[in-house]
């Protein structure tokens, strides 16, 4: 023992000569199954998983003297543990070390299968940056310039394009890269007749604009579409399809507005002509399934005026859904993200004004989510057309703004009635105007979430406010 005693004083007097030093402390978090949050090994004595102390480290099974290690210390007050934390679990951060498979935690991103997840990370996906404007076209798999046209669930130019089954059988389409960035001053549009999920194994930087928004009755990715005339309901919506309007009588009679779609909010109803209700606003589906955005889904489509022979205004329709999830870091920076409802249209003749198409839905899931100051994010809903004069065509609501104020309604020209303004964040939905040829109701706000364990929100453009929860799915 006295020729051991010497030795490691003879060698702590070498490290102490050269400078070094050791530090065997640290954070050590652990996200266990469930958990909603890193979980940090507390000051008390309790709750420690199995071999491990208060700083997380595991005591060895050397002795000293007989005596175990964790009840005797080393004589000269030497601290014998070891730090048994796997090598693939250095800097696991946030998501914590996935102690089974000895490496880091994933990001499992929702609406996805986890079989497919698994896929993607052993395929050869590239960093894709878009610097000029262009589609992310859901039937064709074009994605931006940097992936052409081709085969579907197939990886071109290092991206993936598939339809992929979502929870409640629906489906989404899917686009998988490692990292994505979208240049200042460049739009990517969505297309397509499903909501469109991009996801990258790394991180997202947005610094142009992604608008999945409804542009009068043509829908967004995934959204509702409006009625298209003489009454007709706007397409079935869990509730929030605009009602169509009504009419006395073929050619002459009261004809009323169309109503508005409704998702995040309520649809306005259709102005009234003379005894003949308008068509009702789309209601507020509510459900777990809803409000989660998990499947993903667009907005409701806004009901068609009344009218005769094909002229009654259509119905503005939903506008987009778009998930964004990224495995590290999701920053939205500059134009932001649109996915407005459209407006209605104006009535042709001594017709009624459709109802506006209600806001889409956006859907931010990261470990970090950012959204920089003065960045709109954006699902307003669209404004109602106005009833028609006669031998003239009313005017058509105005599509979701891309900030915080409303759309403006079909503006009438005497005696017809004007459309409601679209919803936005301090506004409800406006009546279509009341009049024999009745103005559409606007369309409700749409939906938007955040799903992150940090997220950073700066901007003061959000309309709807983005709701947010910590809970991320990892693999």
């Amino acid at each position: 023992m006295g020729k051991q005693l010497r030795d490691v004083l003879f060698l702590l007097a070498v490290l102490s000569w050269t400078g070094c030093t050791f530090d065997i402390s640290g954070p050590h978090a652990l996200v266990g199954e469930g958990d909603s949050a890193p979980l940090l090994f507390p000051d008390s004595g309790e709750g420690y998983r199995d071999g491990l102390s208060r700083d997380g480290l595991q005591f060895s099974d050397a002795t000293v003297d007989g005596g175990p290690a964790d009840t005797q210390p080393d004589v000269l007050g030497l601290d014998t543990r070891v730090d048994t934390t796997p090598m693939g679990c250095v800097n696991c951060g946030l998501l914590g070390c996935n102690e089974t498979l000895k490496r880091c935690n994933r990001l499992a991103p929702s609406n996805i299968p986890l079989a497919l997840v698994e896929t993607l990370h052993g395929e050869s996906l590239a960093d894709c940056s878009i610097t000029q404007s262009g589609e992310a076209d859901g039937a064709k798999g074009i994605f931006g310039d940097c992936r052409p046209q081709g085969s579907e669930h197939s990886t071109r130019e290092g991206v993936y394009w598939g339809s992929v089954m979502m929870p409640g059988n629906r489906l989404v389409t899917l686009f998988a890269m490692n990292s994505l960035t979208i240049d200042r001053d460049t739009v990517l549009r969505g297309m397509g007749s499903d909501p469109i999920l991009i996801y990258a194994r790394e991180g997202i930087t947005i610094h142009g604009l992604i608008d999945v928004g409804a542009q009068l009755g043509v829908a967004g990715p995934g959204g509702g579409k409006g009625g298209e005339f003489d009454g007709a309901s706007g397409e079935a919506c869990e509730g929030g399809e605009g009602g169509g309007g009504d009419r006395t009588n073929e050619i002459f009679g009261d004809k009323s507005g169309g109503g508005g779609g409704g998702w995040g909010q309520r649809g306005a109803g259709g102005g009234w002509a003379a005894s003949i209700p308008g068509g009702v606003g789309g209601e507020l589906p509510l459900s777990s399934t809803t409000l989660s955005l998990v499947p993903l889904r667009g907005g409701c489509g806004g009901g068609a005026g009344g009218g005769s022979f094909k002229d009654g205004g259509p119905g503005g329709a939903g506008g987009g859904a778009i998930q964004l999830s990224a495995g590290t870091t999701l920053i939205v920076d500059g134009e932001g993200i649109y996915a407005a409802g459209g407006g209605g249209g104006g009535g042709h003749e001594t017709d009624a004004g459709g109802g506006g198409g209600s806001g889409g839905s956006i859907l931010l899931e990261s470990v970090e989510v950012h959204v920089t100051a003065a960045t709109p994010i954006t699902a307003n809903g669209g404004g109602g057309g106005a009833g028609g004069p006669e031998g003239l065509a009313g005017a058509s609501g105005e599509d979701g703004i891309h900030d915080v104020s409303r759309a403006d309604g079909g503006v009438a020209v005497y005696p017809t009635g004007s459309g409601g303004a679209g919803g936005a964040i301090w506004h409800l939905p406006g009546a279509g105007g009341y009049s024999s040829h009745a103005g559409g109701g606007g369309g409700g706000m749409g939906r938007c979430r955040i799903r992150a364990r940090v997220s950073l929100v700066s901007s003061q453009l959000l309309s709807p406010r983005l709701t947010s929860d910590i809970k991320l799915s990892v693999w």
